[in-house]
């Protein structure tokens, strides 16, 4: 990297933009100072291995003295990068992502099996609270009923007005998730539930009194009812594993993100989304029997920061791959999260996308599948890591924003509007882009039938419905009525072989001798 250069995903006002909300100069200085972004910065970050010094003036301006020590630097490195031949270079590759990364380790860590006694604990507060609602609301509809058939006296007035008050009391209160006047009123506990649970208990109050009139938002793209939402970790463990199956791994269960950079605002947001969540890290692994089968389940904890990508979630995926494959167990993810997590700089994309790439390059040779589930959304780092990277890809029912970037942003890149379905879950499965699409409520029974298959000895990739298809330029070159400049045929005569022509290589070696000419070289 050149001294005076500057290195990020994100410019300071596409970074202030999103996480200060404005564009002001005073965003835009904090953001700067926060990404470190200055070549002494990679360095010390690990993201680049060397520093190009460029003297007392900027390489753009005295270009000669740059190019001459960018070559002995490219040099030197090739020497010893050529000297690595095959699988040696693979693995001191592999090797420098792994030992990359800085988290922190959470003294409020949950026992392993904490997250699955919690599932269990909601699934059964859940049936207890909708049996007990369902009877209260029967009840007091009864009571209306009866004070309507009766001498619509006084007595008979304020009984049905009273009943009325408590039966609205009660939908509200389902409305506004409160579990204290529920609790007190229902006689049975549900502080447990989750925004999810609540969402479906509220679906249920309105169904009961009212008939199919479900008020409860939803993610679909179109609108609509969908059985879709931003799932909570617990609400997926509760929903794919048998019953007190799953256990968070040892090794890494108290890991956490650290404001390593020491980001404005990055600590406030660490402890929201720990709050709002009860967990404190952006992603859950483990394994867990599905259907009676052993898998390893990796999860995306959205409320934390969006579980963008960043140096804890990278080591644990990494973790996860690993153990899949030390015991030969199908690894199945849970993926939902945006890009790189800016709060902890270019290290977050750098280290941590080929991290996964190369944990699951692993899996893949040792020949263990990798399950992956993709809902909404799922962006950027996330996405390219490991998300969009399955032998099997399945989309969850109702979600949109599945891309590398968002709807927004390819808009305005192309100046023109997307399709309206663009990145939705039909519109992925129409172009071949995933597999199949599956609902949540029969995610756990289409895991268990993949599960089956692979243990039976059967190949995922036998089952793919998606069609890759090979890239071609819109416009080519007939090799007889053209040549692209600086080609020729072999002389085997083969036409559809080309090699460097003898006068490009002169041209080129010319120029590595020279610097200055390196300009003339297209």
């Amino acid at each position: 990297m050149n001294q005076y250069a500057t290195y990020m995903v994100i410019s300071p006002g596409g970074c202030a933009s999103i996480l200060f909300r404005n564009r002001s100069p005073e965003s835009i200085r904090k953001a700067a100072e926060g990404l470190r972004l200055t070549s002494k910065d990679a360095l010390e970050q690990g993201t680049v291995d060397e520093v190009i010094e460029e003297g007392l003036h900027p390489g753009h301006r005295y270009p000669k003295e740059l190019l001459a020590r960018g070559k002995e630097a490219v040099r030197q490195n090739l020497a010893q990068l050529l000297s690595l031949r095959g699988e040696e270079a693979e693995r001191v590759r592999r090797d420098k992502f792994f030992a990359m990364g800085r988290w922190g380790t959470s003294a409020d860590a949950p026992a392993v099996g904490a997250l699955a006694k919690m599932a269990t604990r909601q699934d059964r507060d859940f049936d207890r609270a909708r049996d007990a609602l369902g009877d209260y609301i029967a009840r007091q509809t009864r009571k209306i009923a009866e004070a309507n058939g009766r001498l619509m006296d006084e007595a008979a007035i304020l009984e049905r007005k009273k009943t009325r008050q408590l039966l609205a009391r009660t939908i509200y209160a389902t409305q506004k998730r409160d579990a204290q006047y529920l609790s007190e009123t229902l006689g049975c506990d549900i502080h447990s539930l989750t925004k999810t649970q609540w969402a479906q208990m509220a679906e249920y109050v309105l169904e009961r009194r009212y008939g199919d009139m479900s008020g409860a938002p939803v993610l679909h793209p179109n609108g609509g009812k969908s059985p879709y939402r931003r799932l909570h970790p617990v609400d997926w463990i509760r929903r794919l594993t048998d019953e007190d199956s799953f256990r968070e791994f040892e090794e890494t269960v108290s890991y956490c993100s650290i404001d390593q950079l020491r980001f404005p605002q990055y600590q406030e947001a660490l402890a929201r989304g720990i709050a709002e969540t009860g967990l404190h890290s952006g992603l859950i692994t483990g394994t867990a029997k599905i259907g009676g089968y052993d898998a390893v389940l990796v999860i995306n904890n959205f409320g934390l920061v969006g579980s963008s990508l960043c140096d804890e979630i990278g080591e644990k995926f990494r973790y996860a791959a690993h153990h899949a494959m030390e015991t030969r167990t199908p690894l199945i993810s849970v993926a939902k999260g945006g890009g790189a997590r800016m709060q902890e700089g270019t290290p977050s994309m750098h280290r941590n996308i080929p991290k996964a790439q190369h944990a699951l390059d692993e899996l893949e040779e040792a020949g263990i599948p990798h399950i992956s589930v993709i809902c909404d959304p799922t962006l950027g780092g996330t996405a390219i890591s490991y998300g969009l990277r399955g032998d099997r890809m399945l989309v969850i029912e109702g979600s949109a924003n599945i891309g590398f970037s968002g709807k927004r942003v390819v808009e305005q890149f192309q100046q023109r509007k997307v399709a309206a379905d663009f990145q939705h879950e039909t519109w992925l499965l129409r172009r071949g882009f995933v597999d199949e699409c599956v609902g949540t409520e029969d995610l756990a029974d289409r895991l268990t039938q993949l599960l089956k298959y692979i243990a039976e000895g059967g190949r995922l990739a036998d089952l793919q419905t998606r069609r890759p298809r090979p890239w071609r330029p819109k416009e080519t070159v007939a090799l007889d009525n053209g040549m692209p400049a600086g080609l020729e045929p072999v002389e085997s005569g083969h036409p559809g072989i080309l090699r460097e022509s003898s006068k490009t290589r002169d041209t080129v070696a010319c120029s590595l001798q020279n610097p200055a000419n390196a300009a003339n070289v297209s």
